[in-house]
């Protein structure tokens, strides 16, 4: 694989989407504080999908509302193992609804409780919820502006249903054992398995080994990189990781796409530090693993359900 600069096009407009959303994550910081930087980001991620693909505006806005909804149910949830696994059910069986519309929409509504439930920063459910939704909005203007759009995928109800039963089931059990666990991180099981997992058997297979394979390799830059620059500039490549991340995206190039949004995550997680830095890659590249093992027994299982229903 080769790493290149994506085309000027793709990176112009991920330039326009990202820098004006950077500056308005940086001021509610600053009126908000961590929550407020949790809740944007976490917001604009798992809303993205929904707001860049060419549905009504209204559907985008309902969509941004689910995901608000979903984060805050995770902080309302927070440290109680069985109601951070009811919480993802909910979430991933609601996502059918959204699957059907296009298949890159729904899935990210279970990460946002997991999210939610994970990470310290999240704070009260209705702050978090909040700041989720402004995030999520930022991130529909800012594609309006910008004119960046995909086109839907739509997927058979039948399908989009089984789909949704199946992630509900392994996610609240993931969510289960690494909240009663006390697992760092755990919630990036449910990441993969929304990142890997799709309702289509072969996109499922491809996804599952590119994305593993480009892993890797952001986790080998991650730990170089925070072990020798200090943190500003740790920091600073993380920014510049992101934008690089969605002009790949634009392409449609996942390995790419994962290769540079690994290195971001860890990077903006290790606050320069490169010890910690190396156990979280190392952390994460395990759930990311075991993640994609499951959606690939999860695609077959789908495979499965759909070859005895024809």
């Amino acid at each position: 694989m080769t790493i290149a600069w994506p085309p000027a096009a793709a990176l112009r407009r991920s330039m326009a989407l990202l820098i004006p959303f950077g500056v308005g994550v940086a001021l509610a910081s600053i009126v908000g504080g961590a929550q407020a930087q949790l809740g944007i980001v976490v917001g604009a991620t798992c809303s993205a999908a929904g707001v860049l693909t060419e549905l009504p505006a209204r559907v985008r806005v309902q969509f941004v509302a689910v995901v608000a909804l979903c984060a805050g149910l995770g902080a309302w949830a927070t440290g109680r193992a069985v109601l951070v696994a009811l919480a993802v059910a909910a979430a991933a069986l609601a996502q059918a609804h959204w699957v059907r519309l296009s298949s890159n929409v729904g899935p990210m509504l279970p990460v946002a409780v997991a999210i939610g439930a994970s990470v310290p920063q999240a704070g009260p459910a209705l702050g978090f919820a909040a700041w989720a939704g402004a995030g999520g909005m930022a991130m529909m203007i800012g594609a309006r502006l910008a004119k960046v759009a995909t086109l839907a995928s739509p997927v058979p109800t039948p399908l989009a249903r089984r789909h949704a039963v199946l992630v509900a089931a392994v996610s609240a059990l993931a969510s289960w054992l690494t909240t009663a666990r006390g697992i760092e991180h755990g919630y990036w099981l449910v990441v993969t398995l929304a990142a890997v997992l799709r309702p289509i058997g072969a996109e499922t297979l491809s996804r599952a080994r590119t994305r593993s394979l480009a892993t890797v390799a952001g986790v080998l830059v991650a730990i170089a990189l925070v072990s020798v620059v200090p943190t500003p500039i740790a920091l600073g490549s993380a920014a510049a990781a992101v934008i690089l991340a969605v002009a790949w995206a634009l392409t449609g190039d996942q390995v790419r796409q994962t290769l540079y949004l690994t290195p971001a995550i860890i990077m903006a997680a290790s606050a320069g530090t490169a010890s910690f830095a190396v156990a979280l890659a190392g952390q994460r590249l395990a759930l990311t693993l075991v993640g994609a093992a499951v959606a690939l027994l999860l695609a077959w299982a789908l495979a499965r359900w759909s070859d005895r229903e024809h």
